[in-house]
C-alpha cells in the first residue's frame, strides 16, 4: 500500500502543479496582452488560442486532482444523515457506480473527439486535439480513482464510504 500512496501523492502533486502553472500562465498571458493594448505597443492575436488550450488542461487536470482527494463539490446532506447504515452504504455504492459510469462515457467520448479532431487553430495552426486530449486523460484518471473508491467501499478499505463524505469546514 505504501507504493500506491507514494504514486498517488506524486500524481496529485503533478496534476495540481500543472493546474497552478496553467493558471499562472493564463494570468501572465492576459497581463501581457493588456499591457500591449493599453500602451498601443502590440496586439497579440494568437494569445486567445494559447489561452484556450491552457485553460482546457487547467480545468480537466484540476478536476482530476480534486477527484482523487474527494475535494470536488458534493452535496452530502443525505450521505451524512445515512452514514453508518445499510441504506447509506447502498447510496454511496450507487453514487460511486453512477460516477464511474459517467466517467467511462466521458473518457470514451473524449477519446473519440480527440481522435476525430482534424481542425487546426487559425493563427498558430495548432491541432485542436492538443486541447481535446485533456478530456480523455482526466476522465481516465478519475475513472481509476472511482474504481479505487468502489473497491474500497466493497472491501471496507481506507477509502471507503466514510472517506467519500467530506466534513463541513
Amino acid at each position: 500500500m505504501k507504493i500506491l500512496n507514494y504514486i498517488e501523492n506524486h500524481v496529485f502533486k503533478f496534476l495540481s502543479g500543472l493546474s497552478i502553472i496553467a493558471l499562472l500562465s493564463i494570468l501572465f498571458l492576459i497581463l501581457i496582452n493588456i499591457f500591449g493594448r493599453y500602451f498601443e505597443l502590440y496586439t497579440l492575436s494568437w494569445i486567445n488560442e494559447v489561452i484556450e488550450i491552457i485553460f482546457s488542461w487547467m480545468v480537466f487536470m484540476g478536476a482530476a486532482a480534486l477527484w482523487m482527494k474527494h475535494d470536488h463539490f458534493r452535496v452530502d446532506y443525505l450521505s451524512k444523515k445515512l452514514a453508518h447504515t445499510k441504506l447509506g452504504w447502498l447510496l454511496e455504492a450507487f453514487i460511486v457506480s453512477s460516477c464511474l459510469f459517467f466517467l467511462v462515457i466521458l473518457t470514451w467520448q473524449g477519446f473519440m473527439l480527440t481522435v476525430k479532431a482534424g481542425a487546426i487553430t487559425p493563427i498558430l495552426e495548432i491541432p485542436t486535439f492538443v486541447s481535446y486530449a485533456s478530456i480523455p486523460l482526466s476522465g481516465l484518471i478519475m475513472s481509476l480513482y472511482s474504481m479505487r473508491d468502489l473497491h474500497a467501499l466493497f472491501t471496507g478499505g481506507e477509502n471507503g464510504s466514510e472517506a467519500l463524505v467530506i466534513d463541513d469546514v
